[in-house]
């Protein structure tokens, strides 16, 4: 079925052009029940759901105009969505993230990283997880380190923050009390920042 525009022309005569007309809306009603809840159903004219196809580009945006689109993601290499700012600003990948020691974009550009690893006595360099697909921070806002234990019981482990640069973050790790043996601890990070 086509779409044939400019039907009916002032022109036409009804009866000559009414299967142009029909195939026109026939047309019409197969686009917009993609994604669409249907004609004369509770809810129409609300999409169901959004399918954007990946970009190979980001699509230029004017002044007070943004852009919500899918492009292949810059570290993870999968389709991701994206937002970017007005004036062709910046692109925001509001869905990448991976990994259990890993990270993630927050949609207003700000990227959350964390790790989980296990707790040793005296000072730790806790290293960020790198690669080709993991975002370096170029700047650490907010650290947040606790501790935990693998087995039960009291883990009698003590965290102190002590320094964080863009690559790790430095605790001190000791025995809370006197009392007791340390049970297997660990230590979890999360930190924001920019990438």
């Amino acid at each position: 079925m086509a779409f044939t525009p400019s039907i009916p022309e002032a022109t036409d005569v009804p009866s000559q052009s009414q299967s142009q007309i029909k195939d026109n809306f026939d047309a019409i009603n197969t686009v917009v029940a993609v994604n669409h809840v249907a004609f004369n159903a509770a809810g129409e004219g609300k999409h169901k759901f959004a399918q954007m196809p990946e970009q190979g580009a980001a699509p230029a945006t004017a002044a007070n105009e943004g852009a919500i689109y899918t492009k292949q993601g810059t570290k993870t290499t999968v389709t991701e969505l994206v937002f970017r700012r007005e004036s062709s600003g910046t692109e925001i990948e509001m869905t990448a993230g991976e990994g259990v020691n890993g990270w993630t974009m927050l949609p207003s550009g700000l990227l959350l990283k964390w790790m989980t690893v296990s707790a040793t006595a005296g000072d730790q360099d806790l290293f960020w997880p790198t690669g080709p697909t993991i975002p370096p921070f170029s700047a650490v806002y907010q650290t947040l380190v606790t501790v935990g234990v693998n087995t039960g019981g009291d883990p009698n482990i003590a965290v102190t923050y002590k320094t964080e640069t863009t690559a790790k973050v430095v605790v001190y790790n000791s025995l809370r009390t006197t009392q007791a043996t340390s049970a297997s601890g660990f230590v979890r990070v999360l930190s924001i920042g920019l990438p």
